[in-house]
């Protein structure tokens, strides 16, 4: 049991000893005054009716706050959502250009060295050996893996 159910459990004690003890005083019937009208009841119910009276406006205020609370969360849960989406089709988008570009130039880097080897192999006088093999494509699993930032080299500038 937590502290708050404690204290409650204590509270309601002091305050039924309170009242057993002083039962005549709550059992005398006492003049209300309800500003249209006054009446005559025992000063126990009208302390039960103020009890009751507080106890529904603390409901009421409760009840608001947990609405609004909750309409709250479920607002930023939607939000986080589409958030999270966005990042996700961001990160898509930036792994897809990331591979067009390194794809491009390692296609750059293929025919240069086919140049290369074809120029050498003029030099030489002699037939040029067969190409270099095309790279495998990558393993579905590694196709979504983000290329390291270090690994990309600066662009030379102009």
């Amino acid at each position: 049991m937590n502290a708050k159910g404690v204290a409650y459990i204590v509270a309601a004690v002091v305050l039924g000893a309170l009242v057993v003890a002083n039962w005549t005083l709550f059992a005398t019937s006492v003049e209300v005054n309800l500003l249209a009208a006054r009446m005559q009841a025992p000063l126990v119910i009208v302390i039960l009716l103020i009890a009751a009276v507080v106890s529904l406006v603390h409901l009421a205020v409760y009840a608001s706050s947990r609405r609004a609370w909750t309409r709250e969360r479920r607002t930023l849960t939607k939000d986080l959502e589409a958030a999270r989406t966005r990042a996700e089709q961001e990160e898509d988008n930036r792994i897809g250009a990331l591979r067009v570009s390194l794809d491009r130039e390692l296609a750059a880097i293929r025919a240069r060295l086919d140049q290369l080897l074809d120029g050498q192999s003029a030099a030489l006088g002699r037939a040029r050996e067969p190409r270099i093999a095309e790279p495998r494509p990558l393993e579905p699993e590694l196709k979504h893996r983000a290329l390291e930032p270090q690994l990309i080299p600066p662009r030379a500038s102009r």
